[in-house]
C-alpha cells in the first residue's frame, strides 16, 4: 500500500528516457535562463540568500551545472548559455530539506530567454489537507486462504504547505494484521519506505497540488 515539484529525496529531475541527444547549433547567439523563486505558502517570504542551481541535460546526461544566489525579490539569471538542439534546462533549489524544481525547458528558437520560475513552500507535519483523490484496488486469490491486494492511491495536498516531517516523511498508513509479501513501487524499505509497529511510513514529502503523485 501506498509517491513533486517538490522532491525530500535529493535527486535532480531529469528528462524522460529517450530524449534526443543535443547537437550544437549556431542559429542564434548565447541564451539566458531567467526566473524568480516564489513562496507559495500564504504570508511567507522568499528566504534570503537562497541558492538556485541550473542543470543542463543532453538526453539523459547532465552536462552542466551552475549556481547563483537569488536577488532580494527572488529573481535570478543564468547568462551565456550555449544553444544546442535538444538541450534542456531545469532550475532547482533546496529549501527545508526538500528539493524544489522548475519545469524542464529548452531555449526557444525565437528568443534568447527561457523563463523557469521555481515555487517552494513552507513545511508542515499536519496531514489535514491531504486527500485521496482516487484509489484503485485489485484483488487476486492465488491460493486457498490467501488474498493478494494491489492498491494505487492518487493523493492531493489541498493546503499551501508541503507535508513533510523531517525523517518521518509525510504519511503513515496501516497494514492489515498478518500481512506479508509487501512489495512497493517507487522505493524500497529502508530507503523511501519504513515499516512501523502498525504499518508503513512513506518518507517522501507531498507538495501542494491536485494528484501530486501516486502512492503504490
Amino acid at each position: 500500500p501506498l509517491p513533486a515539484t517538490a522532491l525530500a529525496d535529493e535527486t535532480t529531475p531529469t528528462p524522460a528516457e529517450g530524449t534526443p541527444v543535443a547537437t550544437p547549433t549556431s542559429a542564434a547567439g548565447p541564451g539566458r535562463v531567467v526566473g524568480s523563486v516564489q513562496n507559495g505558502s500564504t504570508g511567507s517570504p522568499v528566504p534570503r540568500d537562497l541558492e538556485v542551481t541550473l542543470h543542463g541535460f543532453d538526453g539523459d546526461s547532465e552536462i552542466s551545472t551552475q549556481s547563483v544566489i537569488v536577488g532580494p525579490d527572488g529573481s535570478f539569471a543564468f547568462e551565456g548559455l550555449e544553444r544546442a538542439t535538444g538541450r534542456v534546462y531545469v532550475v532547482t533549489t533546496d529549501y527545508g530539506g526538500i528539493l524544489y524544481a522548475s519545469e524542464i525547458g529548452e531555449l526557444p528558437l525565437e528568443s534568447d530567454i527561457l523563463e523557469l520560475p521555481v515555487r517552494l513552500y513552507e513545511t508542515t507535519a499536519d496531514t489535514a489537507a491531504v486527500r485521496v483523490s482516487r484509489m484503485h484496488l485489485l484483488f487476486d486469490f492465488p491460493a486457498e486462504g490467501v488474498a493478494q491486494v494491489v492498491e494505487l492511491w492518487l493523493l492531493s495536498n489541498l493546503g499551501d504547505r508541503t507535508v513533510y516531517d523531517g525523517d518521518r516523511g509525510a504519511l503513515e498508513v496501516s497494514l492489515p494484521k498478518g500481512a506479508s509479501g509487501l512489495s512497493l513501487d517507487g522505493g524500497a524499505l529502508g530507503d523511501r519506505f519504513e515499516l512501523t509497529d502498525g504499518g508503513l511510513r512513506d518518507r517522501r514529502e507531498l507538495a501542494p497540488g491536485e494528484t501530486t503523485g501516486p502512492r503504490v
